[in-house]
């Protein structure tokens, strides 16, 4: 069947208030345009936020203020800024110390809202961070079986001999081990001596360096031997049933977050070989089993030397679940297994309810046209009669062909010295008429900032990043064509990624929605006093001064 949702049977179904609950709670989804892709010590992180609505992406939201934080790679905040709403939106920046160390940095932004959700949705982007002042001192690390060797030179590699040095080392909780000061050696070592091997995963040594009057300070994270992975699968649907081939995806990651590449075979019981498998796309593939009522599945992975044994999830006897295949301006849909009577298919796009579907258990498969719906994460959710999910899918609507169409023009081609430069920026829908729309550009040197095409930008944030949990690998990735490879391989962060934005559980009896923090139209402040015994003082007196 075709599937709509526009009658007046539908419009009085209950699962509708469902998704009404959800807009009225106004969610928000917020993005950062950064002028650039990493940064230096000393440099100025310029920024325009864009906040909207996360269900209708308009940008007429009720939040006057959002709160822009700096962490580093232990968790702890380096700078934190709160920003006003002003004529311009929320356009400003957050200057970096000189003295900031090099490293890899964590930028996250949000609403006071946005304190009401999962935090998981924020808005995060790792930012590389260089030190010139810094890069005067190379460091080295090796280690021994009981040593970590760090090693000092100047900027041409000649070693920093018999400088005064301190170095504290902190395990992977922050928790500090010892501290030391030495001198450098003749090939300008430091010797820092780690109590057991487990100090190597997760954590590092904080030291400073006394080069004839001039201190420079630097953190070295302790790698660990090598980086351990983990491979998670996800049967189609979210359930293996007995006797019906299944779709599984896979996901193999790294313990430090990113993609790992990993070959595998998936055994049963007796140790038969069933199937193999590897990674397609950025440590992402699938593979097809049939499983057998009683049986068990375990999967063993390999990734460089590591080898590590991951059981699959347990074979369901009375359990359904959802096929999806897309198709050009349509997808087609199929349950499989024992589809309860009373089931419904529910779809929905950011909380947007597309289409409501009775689902027949003699024939439980259809079509949904994709003409009318907007570009994003459909999630497709069958449930039974009581409003509980049995099964979920999501697939991505993709339409590049219906994208917007910029031009920049410059006056003439050549600009000499300081020269003002004026260019035209034209911005026209698909069918070529002008769009109106409020815009940031960040003019940089080609040669100095080198652009990444595969990264995040505000296209990626509101229709994938910001939909689902998890590290989306070079997301620009996915947006580049309609390459169907490329599809397929969205189509696989698809399965192996999870919608929970919105709490689905039941979609009869939803859960109250109590907010803790209120929608910032003005300015108010909550915190709380804490005593010196960690404990809450209630009888503190707090002073708040306007200036």
């Amino acid at each position: 069947p075709d599937d709509t949702a526009g009658s007046e049977s539908v419009l009085r179904d209950p699962l509708l208030s469902f998704f009404s609950n959800i807009q009225s709670r106004h969610p928000e989804k917020l993005y950062l345009h950064l002028n650039q892709p990493y940064y230096g010590a000393g440099d100025t992180i310029w920024f325009k936020a864009y906040l909207t609505d996360a269900v209708s992406h308009r940008p007429d939201t009720l939040s006057n203020f959002i709160y822009v934080d700096l962490a580093d790679r232990r968790g702890e905040f380096v700078l934190s800024r709160k920003i006003k709403r002003d004529s311009l939106g929320f356009a400003n920046c957050l200057p970096l110390p000189d003295t900031l160390p090099a490293g890899e940095y964590t930028l996250r932004a949000y609403t006071g809202w946005m304190l009401n959700f999962d935090p998981a949705f924020f808005y995060r982007r790792n930012i590389t961070v260089g030190n010139t002042r810094s890069d005067r001192v190379r460091t080295d690390i090796t280690y021994t079986s009981a040593q970590a060797v760090v090693r000092f030179a100047d900027a041409d590699g000649r070693p920093i001999r018999d400088a005064g040095a301190t170095y504290e080392l902190f395990d992977r909780n922050g928790k500090r081990i010892e501290g030391v000061r030495q001198r450098t050696s003749a090939t300008g070592a430091l010797f820092v001596d780690l109590p057991h091997d487990s100090i190597r995963n997760g954590g590092y040594i904080r030291m400073k360096l006394d080069e004839g009057g001039t201190v420079f300070r630097r953190t070295l994270f302790l790698e660990p031997e090598a980086l351990d992975f983990a491979v998670q699968f996800f049967p189609e649907g979210g359930e293996l049933v007995a006797g019906v081939p299944r779709l599984v995806a896979f996901k193999a990651e790294r313990s430090d977050g990113y993609p790992a590449d990993v070959q595998g075979i998936v055994v049963n019981d007796s140790g038969d070989t069933l199937t193999t498998f590897g990674s397609e796309h950025d440590g992402m593939g699938a593979f097809l089993l049939c499983p057998e009522s009683g049986e068990t599945y375990r999967a063993v992975c390999r990734s460089g030397e590591q080898t590590v044994t991951t059981p699959l999830p347990a074979v369901e006897e009375d359990a359904c679940a959802l096929t999806a295949v897309q198709a050009p301006r349509r997808i087609l849909y199929k349950a499989d297994g024992t589809v309860p009577r009373g089931s419904r298919l529910i779809g929905h796009i950011r909380g947007d309810c597309c289409c409501i579907v009775p689902v027949d258990p003699q024939r439980p498969a259809g079509t949904i046209l994709t003409d009318s719906l907007p570009e994003g994460i459909l999630h497709l959710l069958l449930v039974d009669s009581t409003g509980r999910p049995r099964s979920e899918r999501l697939v991505f609507v993709n339409k590049p062909g219906n994208r917007e169409r910029w031009t920049v023009t410059p006056e003439k081609p050549r600009y000499g010295k300081r020269e003002k430069v004026r260019i035209e920026i034209g911005l026209k829908d698909a069918d070529g008429k002008p769009v109106e729309s409020d815009l940031s550009v960040s003019v940089t040197d080609r040669r100095a900032v080198r652009y990444d095409s595969l990264g995040d930008d505000i296209r990626t944030s509101l229709l994938l990043c910001s939909d689902i949990k998890g590290y989306v690998h070079n997301p620009g990735y996915y947006f580049r064509d309609d390459d169907p490879v490329r599809e397929h391989r969205l189509d696989l962060v698809m399965m192996t990624n999870g919608w929970r934005r919105f709490n689905t559980r039941n979609l009869y009896q939803p859960e109250p929605f109590t907010p803790r923090h209120f929608i910032e139209r003005g300015q108010y402040l909550s915190g709380k006093v804490i005593g010196i015994a960690g404990r809450a003082a209630p009888e503190a007196s707090v002073s708040a001064v306007a200036l």
